[in-house]
């Protein structure tokens, strides 16, 4: 992403108007820009765009401004420093984006600023958390991997995840279950394009069938153990249930994704097998609701536990949760086995 992105055209016209008398502009400019907004009329036979006189040299100039006076100012420095400045201010300040901490200055690293501000403000943004989530996940795919999408919804990690493993030589295996039959097809829909397995099955600690209620989206549905005042419990779904160390799976280690409302530990509790077995390196799960047990499984089977945005340590409960097997391949470290 570069930082001067095109965020800047949303500079108002009055700002560019004092930026204009501030950057010591033609002296009809800034009464020019004030009275046009949409854009300028050129009279290029009489060499005069709006009472500006210019040169037949600037002709191409008088055609930018055929575009508004905001698309002229993002193409004259000047101009543009002084219209951001006024906006923003001239300083150097420390930024938090996507996890990682940065100086920037407002002027010079402007669309940078001001992404961090946006997304400081809707830190529930998916751009904020799960794209960097995403990339955690996929640096830690390595040849013969697996990556398991548990409560895949509409298959945004899945599809991603199996997007990236095309740049990757070796074999590698997506898997996504999703139990809502609704947002099931969606998925498949979704994974057409890449290599991805997908099963209508609802992961959980024993085979059988599980009762699920729909909520005020596709990204609550959960069984009626787990249900709210905020689900609709008047419709209820049965959905086959299986533990995923039952369900044959292919590749050697697996890097699993858990977001499933509240069934966190009887998913792991289904998995123990391959807990068990080694073959679990590392598992996300976004949210969830008895923290003693997750993090009890994952530190007795010997994982880390870490910010899945920082990387940073963690214990004691926490949204976004990373848990990385000790001995394996540490993006925390940079070290392998």
């Amino acid at each position: 992403m570069r930082p001067d992105a095109s965020e800047n055209s949303q500079i108002s016209s009055s700002t560019i108007v004092r930026a204009a008398r501030g950057a010591g502009s033609h002296p009809h400019l800034a009464s020019v820009l004030q009275q046009d907004q949409k854009s300028a009329n050129i009279r290029v036979s009489l060499g005069v765009i709006r009472g500006i006189p210019f040169m037949r040299s600037n002709i191409y100039d008088a055609l930018r401004l055929m575009r508004g006076p905001r698309q002229w100012v993002l193409e004259h420095p000047m101009l543009r420093r002084r219209a951001t400045g006024l906006l923003y201010g001239d300083r150097d300040t420390p930024i938090d984006l996507f996890g990682t901490k940065l100086v920037v200055n407002t002027v010079e690293e402007n669309g940078y600023y001001r992404l961090s501000r946006y997304l400081s403000r809707y830190k529930s943004l998916t751009l904020a958390q799960e794209a960097v989530v995403i990339t955690q996940l996929a640096l830690l795919m390595e040849d013969r991997d697996t990556f398991i999408d548990v409560g895949a919804n509409v298959g945004l990690y899945a599809c991603t995840i199996a997007r990236r493993l095309k740049l990757c030589p070796g074999s590698n295996w997506v898997y996504a279950f999703e139990p809502n039959p609704a947002t099931f097809l969606r998925l498949t829909q979704s994974c057409q394009p890449v290599k991805v397995s997908c099963h209508q099955i609802a992961l959980s600690d024993q085979d059988g069938m599980l009762e699920f209620v729909a909520g005020g989206a596709s990204n609550t549905f959960t069984t009626t153990a787990n249900a709210t005042a905020q689900h609709m419990l008047h419709k209820r779904t049965s959905i086959p249930s299986a533990r995923l160390d039952q369900i044959p799976l292919a590749g050697e280690r697996f890097v699993i994704k858990i977001d499933v409302e509240g069934q966190e530990h009887l998913v792991l509790k289904g998995a123990e097998g391959l807990f068990e077995a080694g073959r679990v390196k590392a598992v996300y799960v976004d949210g969830y609701a008895d923290a003693t047990a997750v993090e009890g499984f994952l530190s007795k089977h010997g994982f880390r536990l870490l910010d899945a945005i920082t990387l940073d340590e963690i214990s004691g409960g926490h949204f976004n949760l990373l848990a990385l097997k000790r001995e394996a391949h540490q993006i925390g470290n940079g070290t392998r086995p």
